[in-house]
């Protein structure tokens, strides 16, 4: 018997083909062949399963020779500068996520649900792989998506239509660091029904939890490692447009968010800033200034963990790419005395 397998993109998403062939020999004449051929459904993600290749098959991820944090690129200013297109790719859906130490980063690309990394290692950034789960064939049923890591490094969160082939919503979920790498997908527990999730979130050392759907930016507080129900973080930052992506520093102190429902945006969607305030409500939304936003869509904001830089997505280029900034001009904005976590 003779497997096969082959990988090729449909509808931006990648499928891989299984031939299975029986042969009978005959002296030197092949006397009959039974192919069969099966296509597993196209879900976002399945390169990641045993058959998935480490290459994620892009020539712009080929990773540069260099050793100095975030890939050599020159440090921008308050004027946002294009990241890496190199490395990342031209069409994004996350940013970079960048762990504690900046030698690994994670990011997801809008042609495949699958999350991909690189890692500072040996004295040089080595070259774009797809992240592997325990579980093999989990990533046929998780296909990841938006990373987000824990502060320690230990648990890397993603959104999903894990479930089954079948599965229609997008949900919360997390692998755990193991010896030898990540474990198996867990769906983030509730006490009640997992909510529906869609792009960015991101949560608190504490752990309360910060997602987007339906245009709405939702809040569920942890207890004792399970979320209770998630409300709606209300005005002054929900509008009656799109609010989403929510990035909040890891005290609480503050939301970074897209919008395109406050009444300052410049025609698109736009990066806002609230800031806790003494009493433990939101603050009025900020616009973060030109050049930061512009006319295209502004969306998708995480600060690095060093909390020197704010990266983002921005189409002002065309597709989807990522940016970033020196921190203060978020940094700038805030009060001089930081606030108590009030998350």
């Amino acid at each position: 018997m003779v497997l096969t397998i082959s990988s090729k993109t449909i509808a931006r998403r990648r499928v891989h083909i299984i031939r299975v062939q029986n042969l009978t020999n005959g002296g030197s004449k092949m006397k009959g062949m039974l192919t069969a051929t099966c296509v597993l459904v196209a879900v976002a993600g399945f390169a990641l399963s045993a058959f998935a290749d480490d290459d994620p098959g892009d020539p712009s991820a080929e990773s540069p020779t260099v050793t100095e944090p975030y890939f050599g690129e020159r440090e921008p200013g308050v004027t946002p500068r294009l990241f890496a297109p190199s490395v990342l790719g031209s069409n994004l859906h996350t940013p970079p996520i960048f762990s504690s130490d900046g030698a690994s980063v994670y990011w997801c690309r809008m042609d495949g649900r699958e999350i991909l990394w690189a890692r500072l290692e040996d004295e040089a950034w080595q070259q774009p792989k797809i992240v592997r789960f325990a579980f093999a064939f989990a990533s046929v049923f998780v296909s990841p998506d938006s990373p987000f890591l824990s502060a320690d490094g230990e648990r890397l969160y993603f959104t999903s239509f894990g479930g089954g082939l079948f599965h229609r919503r997008e949900t919360l979920w997390f692998v755990e660091r193991t010896e030898s790498g990540w474990g198996s997908p867990q769906s983030l527990p509730f006490e009640e029904t997992s909510p529906s999730a869609h792009w960015a979130f991101s949560m608190t050392t504490s752990g309360t939890l910060y997602f987007g759907f339906e245009e709405e930016i939702y809040v569920a507080e942890c207890n004792s490692g399970v979320y209770g129900s998630p409300r709606p973080i209300g005005p002054p930052i929900s509008s009656s447009g799109l609010d989403a992506m929510p990035y909040v520093a890891s005290d609480g102190s503050y939301l970074l968010f897209a919008s395109n429902g406050h009444a300052d945006h410049l025609g698109n969607i736009d990066l806002y800033l609230s800031i806790r305030q003494p009493d433990g409500s939101w603050g009025d939304p900020i616009h973060l200034p030109y050049p930061v936003n512009s006319v295209h869509q502004d969306l998708y904001p995480t600060v690095s963990p060093d909390g020197k830089y704010l990266f983002f997505l921005s189409t002002r280029g065309g597709n989807h790419r990522a940016y970033w900034v020196d921190a203060s001009v978020v940094t700038d904005l805030l009060p001089h005395e930081a606030s108590e976590e009030g998350d």
